[in-house]
């Protein structure tokens, strides 16, 4: 049964890619794999995860949500795959970062003394092997994906 064998590999790809960003939990136990796709719905994004990426953005993010995210399984395959995801809310606000730029001083980083540099520098090395293998393989994904949007709401706030 290829469920055995792709279920657990779809289940790391996809909370590699996505986890992060994702605020509710997502049940991929529950996904049929014998379909030609799999769909996601309802889907509430980390606005933390996602503003920690648009720091230098003269936006902040207040609330994603998706009603649907229809993958199909050509991702696993390596083959090329159009993703759609319909019904995209977004609402943003004006960054304060960049309100009343003229006010702002520079901060400037401080230093912190490393104690445990040689354990660190171990476990960091196999972290970035890790990484490194991870980011190839969604680096092939990611390279083999179409991206159709459709309903997008972008709402800004005032500040």
């Amino acid at each position: 049964n290829m469920n055995v064998v792709i279920r657990p590999l779809f289940k790391y790809i996809f909370k590699r890619i996505f986890g992060g960003f994702i605020k509710n939990d997502i049940n991929l136990d529950e996904v049929d794999f014998s379909m030609k796709s799999f769909c996601l719905n309802d889907i509430e994004m980390n606005t933390y995860e996602i503003n920690k990426l648009m720091e230098d953005s003269p936006f902040k993010l207040i609330s994603m949500s998706i009603k649907s995210i229809d993958v199909p399984w050509a991702i696993i395959k390596f083959d090329w795959a159009d993703v759609k995801v319909d019904g995209v809310e977004v609402i943003l606000m004006p960054s304060p970062k960049f309100q009343n730029v003229d006010n702002q001083t520079e901060e400037k980083p401080e230093f912190v003394e490393n104690t445990q540099e040689h354990e660190e520098e171990h476990e960091k090395e196999m972290y970035n092997s890790e990484v490194s293998l991870s980011s190839s393989l969604v680096t092939k994904i990611l390279s083999n994906i179409g991206l159709t949007l459709t309903n997008v709401v972008v709402k800004v706030l005032p500040c």
